[in-house]
């Protein structure tokens, strides 16, 4: 391994990029799902509402915003695009607190009382174990979500990854990953910052000349993502190109 602590700073997305929390937030979404609308209970999540759910995910911007999952595959709704999936959403804006207090109830009482099996089914990305301590160690690192920290922390922790709580910008922070990443490059007086996401919208919300966005080829992205990011000029990267890129001169 390297000497040379890199000078830059490294943001990386968590959920779609660090950890598949996919089918994890799916079984809560449906949940929830079933608790506040009226109907038979799914015995199982089979196969097609999992192929069905990974069509909509790259729509989803935060963690309560999987409900949408199920109500458009339970009442038929064709969700194709950003547009369609934000303009479902905005039809039920009533409801979003009721949806999302019932949401987050349902993750923090798997987290208290199902931990084993919340833990597993929070899995990290092919080599994100084996090789993330090496970039938290030479890269000035952060992880910037719209997860609660606590719960990055746990899984990391259970993945024996170490990183401290302050590295994490997560709910509780409330700002939106533009403020986060420029507040940090402004108080840490370093010239670049290097951004992973798996959303096109996170990536096209940055506004700063001297942050290189990457979109996260291996998360849940759409087509359409994919090629609105070639005509902005943001980079894109497979999981070992990733790697590749950012562990270079790392890791020996």
């Amino acid at each position: 391994m390297g000497n040379n602590v890199r000078k830059d700073v490294l943001f990386m997305d968590f959920d779609g990029v660090i950890c598949d929390s996919f089918l994890e937030c799916l079984e809560s979404a449906y949940e929830v799902y079933f608790n506040l609308n009226a109907g038979s209970r799914r015995s199982k999540i089979d196969e097609d509402v999992v192929r069905k759910g990974a069509e909509i995910r790259p729509f989803v911007l935060s963690g309560e915003e999987f409900y949408y999952i199920p109500y458009a595959i339970e009442n038929g709704y064709q969700i194709s695009n950003q547009f369609e999936f934000d303009a479902l959403k905005k039809s039920m804006k009533s409801d979003h607190d009721r949806i999302s207090k019932e949401f987050y109830r349902i993750r923090d009482y798997k987290k208290l009382n199902e931990t084993s099996a919340w833990l597993s089914a929070n899995k990290l990305y092919q080599g994100m174990k084996y090789h993330l301590p090496a970039l938290i160690e030479h890269w000035d690192f952060y992880i910037v979500t719209t997860k609660d920290e606590s719960s990055v922390v746990r899984i990391l922790t259970y993945n024996d990854i170490r990183l401290c709580q302050s590295r994490i910008k997560g709910k509780r922070v409330g700002k939106s990953k533009n403020t986060i990443i420029n507040e940090i490059l402004k108080v840490s007086g370093k010239d670049k910052g290097y951004f992973i996401d798996d959303s096109i919208q996170n990536l096209g919300s940055i506004r700063n000349d001297n942050v290189e966005c990457f979109l996260a080829e291996w998360g849940y992205v759409d087509r359409s993502s994919i090629s609105l990011s070639g005509a902005t000029h943001f980079q894109i990267l497979s999981l070992n190109q990733f790697f590749d890129r950012f562990l270079q001169g790392v890791e020996a």
